[in-house]
């Protein structure tokens, strides 16, 4: 008879199971029983837009006067550091 494993895992797409730990088998053919486990409790918040999330943080930013560092003050600090090495 076959090894059996019981392991937890999530259904995270109709044909992808991410196990919550590993088993030792090789990759290949295997055959699964699915039971649904409880439910979750607690409601995962909805993943923003890069875009729109980077728009709020300069936004915030703005509204409490942040002012960025200038091209020429973002060289020199990069080559004080890097003299920095030499010594």
């Amino acid at each position: 008879m076959a090894e059996s494993y019981t392991v937890s895992g999530t259904l995270e797409h109709k044909r992808l199971i991410r196990l919550d730990e590993p088993i030792p088998l090789r990759t290949g053919k295997v055959k699964v029983t699915i039971r649904a486990g409880a439910k979750k409790t607690v409601q995962q918040p909805k993943r923003k837009n890069i875009a729109v999330t980077l728009e709020a943080i300069h936004a915030r930013q703005r509204a409490r006067g942040h002012k960025p560092p200038t091209v020429e003050e973002v060289v020199d600090y990069v080559r004080q550091e890097r003299e920095s090495w030499r010594h």
